[in-house]
């Protein structure tokens, strides 16, 4: 199968969320965020793996996903995942969507163990408004009972996917 659509398949199983948030640094949110509010990763436990992941994804080399991988799934899900096709997986996105900016564009979601978050592409400005074309939804739920690993692997993909594709679940009221 296409990797791209793997991409595609992947973002379409992306969760709902309810609205954009604006995330203090201590994990709590409010709505209507002002675009002039500078926003930050929140300092959650889903905020942590969001710049785990965000370190070894700009790294963009294997030995970084790599690493991030064994770091953020339980050894139970080690043992029974295609790792290959894992690695393969988050490399594709390293090349569809190459660096991205360390500080969100928006935050649709965030709970301690789950986070919903827009990221710019670098190179492109995130004011006033990006094309969609260049921001990437990600999305990851942590296991609240093992909150040092991942639920499930991440939900990724193309903001303007999830326009065409109706995805109302996904977008900014």
């Amino acid at each position: 199968m296409n990797t791209r659509i793997v991409l595609v398949l992947t973002m379409a199983v992306v969760c709902a969320c309810e609205s954009t948030q604006v995330v203090a640094q201590d994990g709590s949110s409010r709505a209507d965020q002002s675009s002039s509010e500078r926003i930050e990763i929140p300092s959650t436990p889903a905020g942590k793996m969001l710049g785990e992941w965000l370190r070894a994804h700009n790294l963009a080399n294997s030995d970084s996903i790599s690493a991030w991988i064994h770091q953020s799934f339980s050894s139970d899900k080690l043992a029974t995942m295609n790792f290959d096709n894992h690695l393969d997986f988050y490399m594709t996105g390293t090349e569809m969507f190459g660096q991205l900016h360390e500080q969100p564009y928006r935050i649709i979601k965030s709970e301690p163990y789950a986070l919903t978050i827009y990221l710019v592409e670098e190179g492109y400005q995130s004011q006033p408004e990006p094309d969609p074309l260049h921001i990437l939804i990600v999305e990851l739920e942590l296991d609240p009972e093992d909150p040092e690993h991942l639920k499930k692997g991440l939900g990724l993909g193309n903001l303007v996917c999830a326009i065409e594709y109706g995805r109302d679940d996904l977008l900014e009221e």
